[in-house]
């Protein structure tokens, strides 16, 4: 054997050993008796995300493990299995398969060689993961990126400790010590929630790096989504984003050179947070609104740009849902929209704006102020403030929201609410319209909680 062949042979071992390490953060040895006192074929669990990811590249392997007595020995089980055999990604059908999503990019492969199965069985096994659940669904959304300090902030802050698997994220309410003080993120459970659920995520990782002023570059902020969904029995549906550069989400939100932050203002994450849900008794309901955040997490995300047509419908179905929870619950609080100029005001372009369009926002914030007046005068007038959000909060056609709205106007004069609305409301086109209509609504809505105002 020439020594180049030793050299390649030996750097092979070693990758190969290092594989062995990364397969054993991602099983656990169980033994061949199971907590009944009923005999296991295979001895070891697997994480979630890879007890679906390899499950159709393991068909069975049960004879492979015999006396096996450990997490090392399981993982080396696996892996001669997986090194031993022609495998391609048609073996692994719920990560890369075209034909499950033909709208996005693929990579097809196949294990040619050695140092090629090391390095895709690599990739594989770095994924962190949030297993999502409920009755009858499951959801599970995976995380990738070559950035160390990605990586290392949610190893210290995200990563489930103490539990089975290591790559496992934590999901809930999560406390994290982030320099030296404890700042608190709530990651979705509901496995309608997916791209929301990666969308907070990233935030809470955002948040924290610039805390940490660990300042990414341009380069290091691609990161790898993965979305896998099941209804039942053993068939996942998969989505995979390959790379997704987040740079320009990361610098418009998350740096600290704008009033708002530089002030200590309500960051990115507070306006996610006001967009969760509060707890109903029909979880089906809750599900069906987290369906609604995803498809605008996919938006800002994917697509890279704000949806002010689905933060339109988030904002109507939140005020809906408030009123729901309060309904089962009487002393629920209900909860503010914050923000939302802000974020508007970030990705539509800011001082960039049209005056006339700046101009007819700021007159609109102001007659939403006085109108939201009406929550401080009494019952009577809290009520028909109520009325007023309710009977405007899903009109997102301009000529019928400034309709609705001028129905109000004799009712308001009574109250001693004087108010013009501008004609040039009505011939808005739809984007420049739902601007003004996500603000103005969000204002009487925190009016009328008394909440925090944008």
């Amino acid at each position: 054997m020439s020594g180049a062949n030793k050299r390649n042979v030996y750097k092979v071992a070693m990758e190969a050993d290092d594989l062995v390490e990364l397969f054993k953060k991602r099983i656990r040895y169980v033994g061949y008796t199971s907590s009944k006192g009923k005999p296991r074929k295979i001895p070891i669990d697997l994480d979630a995300f890879m007890n679906v990811i390899l499950g159709g590249a393991m068909p069975n392997i049960s004879s492979k493990f015999l006396n096996i007595n450990s997490d090392e020995e399981g993982a080396k089980v696996i892996l001669k299995y997986l090194m031993s055999h022609d495998i391609s990604s048609s073996h692994m059908p719920t990560l890369l398969k075209i034909k499950e999503a033909p709208n996005y990019h693929f990579g097809d492969y196949e294990f040619l060689s050695e140092e090629n199965k090391i390095d895709v069985l690599n990739h594989i096994l770095s994924f962190y993961y949030v297993n999502l659940w409920s009755t009858k669904r499951r959801a599970i959304v995976a995380i990738n990126s070559e950035s160390e300090a990605i990586r290392t902030i949610i190893n210290d802050n995200f990563r489930v400790v103490g539990g089975d698997f290591y790559f496992e994220l934590k999901k809930g309410r999560i406390e994290a010590n982030v320099g030296g003080n404890m700042h608190a993120y709530f990651i979705p459970m509901s496995p309608s929630a997916t791209y929301f659920t990666i969308l907070i995520l990233l935030s809470a990782i955002f948040q924290v790096m610039e805390i940490e002023e660990k300042h990414p570059l341009e380069s290091n902020l691609e990161i790898e989504f993965l979305l896998l969904k099941n209804s039942g029995g053993n068939k996942w549906s998969v989505v995979y984003h390959p790379a997704v550069n987040l740079y320009r989400f990361y610098q418009m939100f998350f740096t600290s050179d704008d009033a708002f932050t530089s002030k200590g203002g309500i960051r990115f994450v507070e306006f996610l947070r006001s967009l969760l849900p509060p707890h109903l008794n029909k979880q089906n309901i809750a599900d069906s609104y987290y369906s609604d955040l995803a498809s605008f997490s996919f938006s800002l995300l994917i697509e890279g740009y704000l949806n002010v047509e689905k933060i339109s419908n988030i904002i109507s179905e939140k005020i809906s849902l408030e009123f729901r929870a309060q309904r089962e619950n009487k002393v629920y609080r209900f909860g503010p929209i914050l923000f939302t100029d802000y974020v508007q005001q970030k990705m539509l372009g800011g001082d960039k704006m049209d005056k006339k369009f700046k101009n007819l926002r700021k007159r609109m914030q102001k007659i939403g102020f006085e109108i939201g007046a009406l929550a401080s005068k009494g019952d009577t007038q809290k009520s028909l403030l109520k009325r007023i959000i309710m009977g405007i909060k899903s009109e997102d056609i301009p000529s019928g929201f400034t309709s609705a709205l001028l129905d109000y106007l004799p009712r308001l004069e009574r109250e001693e609410i004087r108010i013009t609305v501008p004609s040039e409301l009505s011939t808005l086109p739809i984007q420049e319209f739902l601007v003004i209509k996500n603000e103005f609504v969000s204002i009487l809505w925190n009016k009328y909680i008394g909440g925090e105002i944008q």
